[in-house]
């Protein structure tokens, strides 16, 4: 019964283990299942995002490429970014494909981007170098020749100004409109600022100088760009040497006015024999200064010289250690003038033949432009110099340039063609005409058309204007002023009138006109109206005689005026003062032609009426 008992027991704990072991399996098998519903959300999710990051990433890496055609090192950006491209395509196709394209294309991208790596250290090291874009040059402080050939050579269009500077030398540019490095194929056109040197014309104040050393004078000589100051020496047994003894000079003044000081040579003992510098090479003020501070005399001569600079010295009498006694010795020195330059021929050549042969000989240069017919835009017309004429350094050589030539263009008004032709410098002339067509003012025809070459130092262009339509003077003799004064509105007429007098026409009716009828004028064309006062009338008019018993002449008259004026409109009236010798002052006279009492006046004539003084 034990022994079944225990066989009993170990079946059914074998059916547990047994049902334990299934149930684990079908858990396991569960997962499993699950895992493999899940497997390919994941997938599509995966691939989703790579396809994603793969659009982004080629959209950003070929946006690059194309701002790299406008970048200085295009063709270097346009490597690296294509390099990086293909590496992005091939890692993302690695990541979901099989294990076997996995591996070739993550081969592929290493050995790309081993290379895109190496390519960039051996541009760095300057092992190998990639091509770029021209850029703009910084013309700061160079000269203007230099900038004329470096924009020639470019094709880039310089537009110069000057400009007064203390910091640049003449003929160097202080500034540029267009920023270094910007790319030359966006440029067009750069404006310079070129240095015209110091301003001379500019002021200056010098405080009293005296008792000062002749090196504080320099600094300040130096400092303030002051063009004409001379310095002389004198003995002098009160002032130690090397110091100023008095100025022409104080105040303010313009820097190209001319200044001297005095400087103490100390006395006369004091002055010995010295041993003389070399003198060559320096400036014509250093030199003589030197010899002025020394107490020793010199003559000045001046020849061409073509490797010394102009205004240094060439050459000395009295060689270098020489002993040169102040009471005794003279120096000759030699001033270069430069070196002789002969004009050559410049026909046919360039602007850049011209800048190459102003630099090379150290003049200077300005430019100019003219139309021409012949010479191309751009090209050289000339200089203000001929062939063969002999000039010095520092000659200033006006280099003229072509603008091609000139045309005439469309014009929309006359005042656009005056304005253009004066601006080019062209003579015209003028002539009037009537139209029909073209309103009064503008232009009708010119005797060039529009597009024809106009040379301004011999063409001249005829211009004939319109006058407007032609106003037909009408006849107004005989019309009141009311029906002159519209139609002269009506056919654009100025009309003034003025009163002629009295006559049998009546009163505001045209008698005369200043422009016949059926002359033709311009419109807006001033034409006077006569106009009748209408017909005379006479007024009779009693001259009593109390207006004048115990009154003056003066009294009489400003009496009769006044009632005659009122009473006899139209007419006029001349008082005389006359001396008699029995009739009271004030009265009218015996003998005027007017006399008192009862009287009869017209319009539109005239009595004289004499009055007793």
């Amino acid at each position: 019964m034990s022994k079944k008992k225990d066989n009993l027991e170990e079946f059914f704990e074998e059916v547990n283990d047994k049902n334990k072991e299934l149930n684990n399996k079908q858990e396991s098998n569960k997962k499993v299942k699950k895992r493999n519903e899940d497997k390919p959300k994941e997938s599509k999710i995966k691939t989703v995002l790579i396809a994603i990051a793969l659009i982004l990433g080629i959209a950003y890496i070929l946006l690059q490429i194309k701002d790299s055609f406008n970048s200085i090192n295009y063709i270097k950006n346009i490597l690296n970014y294509s390099l990086l491209l293909i590496i992005l395509i091939f890692i993302s196709i690695s990541i979901i494909g099989n294990k076997k394209i996995r591996n070739i294309l993550s081969s592929l991208s290493a050995i790309l981007l081993i290379a895109l790596i190496s390519i960039n250290i051996l541009e760095t090291k300057d092992v190998i170098k990639f091509p770029t874009l021209a850029v703009m040059k910084n013309l700061n402080n160079t000269t203007l020749v230099d900038a004329m050939k470096w924009a020639s050579k470019n094709k880039i269009d310089l537009n110069t100004t000057y400009e007064f500077s203390d910091n640049y030398d003449e003929g160097y540019i202080i500034s540029q409109d267009i920023i270094p490095n910007t790319l030359l194929k966006k440029i067009k056109k750069i404006n310079i600022v070129v240095s015209d040197g110091p301003n001379y014309e500019k002021e200056v104040t010098i405080n009293e100088m005296t008792g000062l050393k002749v090196d504080d004078l320099l600094k300040f000589i130096k400092e303030n760009h002051l063009k004409n100051v001379s310095i002389n020496y004198e003995v002098n047994n009160e002032k130690e040497k090397d110091i100023i003894i008095s100025q022409s000079t104080k105040g303010t003044i313009k820097r190209k006015d001319e200044i001297s000081f005095t400087v103490s040579l100390g006395s006369q003992e004091s002055l010995k024999p010295i041993k003389i510098k070399d003198l060559t090479n320096l400036s014509e003020f250093d030199a003589t200064l030197y010899l002025k501070s020394n107490g020793i005399k010199y003559n000045i001569t001046y020849e061409f010289n073509s490797k010394i600079k102009r205004g240094y010295v060439v050459s000395q009498d009295k060689k270098k250690d020489t002993k040169v006694d102040p009471n005794q010795d003279t120096v000759d020195l030699v001033i270069s003038k430069g070196k002789e330059i002969n004009v050559p021929d410049f026909t046919g050549k360039s602007v850049n033949d011209v800048l190459e042969w102003i630099s090379k000989n150290n003049l200077k240069s300005s430019f100019a432009e003219n139309f021409s017919l012949t010479v191309k835009d751009g090209e050289l017309i000339g200089i203000n110099y001929n062939k063969d004429d002999k000039l010095e350094e520092g000659t200033k050589i006006i280099i003229t340039t072509s603008k091609g030539y000139l045309t005439v263009p469309k014009f929309n008004s006359l005042a656009e063609f005056i304005n253009w032709a004066n601006a080019n410098g062209i003579r015209y002339t003028q002539d009037y005409q009537y139209s029909n067509t073209v309103s009064k003012g503008n232009i009708i025809s010119l005797s060039l058309a529009t597009g024809a070459k106009v040379d301004p130092n011999k063409d001249s262009i005829g211009v004939i204007i319109s006058y407007g339509a032609p106003v037909t003077i009408p006849n107004f003799v005989g019309k009141n002023k009311s029906e002159i004064t519209s139609t002269c509105k009506s056919v654009g007429l100025n009309c003034n009138f003025y009163y002629i007098g009295y006559s049998n026409t009546a009163a505001d009716v045209a008698t005369n006109q200043t422009i016949g009828a059926g002359n033709k004028v311009v419109s807006g064309t001033y034409i006077k109206i006569g106009l009748s006062n209408g017909p005379a009338k006479t007024y009779s008019f009693y001259i009593q005689a109390e207006w004048m018993i115990n009154s003056t002449a003066d009294n009489t008259i400003a009496t009769l005026k006044k009632y005659l004026s009122a009473s006899c409109p139209g007419v006029t009236f001349n008082f005389v003062k006359k001396a008699h010798t029995s009739s009271p002052s004030g009265f009218i006279h015996p003998s005027s032609p007017v006399q008192g009492g009862n009287n009869n006046f017209t319009q539109g004539q005239t009595y004289t009426i004499w009055i007793v003084e």
